[in-house]
């Protein structure tokens, strides 16, 4: 059976000012969650959105919906990142 992550990057709300995380993500564990997020991304000189996306594999398929160039290499930036086994770890402690 293959999982598919659909819309895995919540419309830009782990990287855009102007999109913050929907409301239903606000929980008491959403600064944690996003505290290891941008450790991972500071450790690894990526962003946000490609830990998410790297996260993911090779667990669920993500399905990334691109309108520019930009987004598409954004995406395969994250698909081709590679995360330690910590890193992962400690993302998976706080989801």
């Amino acid at each position: 059976m293959a999982l598919w992550a659909y819309t895995p990057l919540l419309a830009g709300g782990y990287t855009r000012a102007d999109k913050p995380l929907p409301p239903k993500y606000d929980h008491p564990g959403t600064a944690r969650c996003l505290a290891a997020l941008d450790a991972v991304a500071a450790e690894t000189g990526a962003n946000r959105n490609r830990v998410v996306l790297a996260w993911l594999l090779p667990t669920a398929v993500p399905i990334v919906g691109v309108s520019t160039v930009e987004q598409l290499d954004e995406a395969i930036a994250g698909v081709t990142l590679t995360l330690t086994d910590e890193q992962r770890a400690r993302l998976d402690a706080e989801v």
